[in-house]
């Protein structure tokens, strides 16, 4: 990439995330602890997926 072009991608990247962080702003606190909420969810699912040994797997660890 060009100077003029990456510095015309890191603009619009800095605007995106500034209208992002107003949008956030402007919603209730009900739909912000909705989301959070709804993140953790997926976390725990990811973290217990991970521990999870996925059917078929060879292990050979001896503990």
């Amino acid at each position: 990439m060009h100077g003029i072009e990456l510095g015309f991608c890191l603009a619009m990247d800095d605007q995106v995330m500034v209208f992002r962080l107003l949008m956030w702003r402007s919603r209730s606190d009900a739909a912000k602890t909705a989301e959070l909420l709804v993140l953790r969810h997926e976390v725990a699912i990811l973290r217990w997926v991970g521990r999870t040994p996925v059917a078929g797997a060879v292990t050979s660890r001896r503990c």
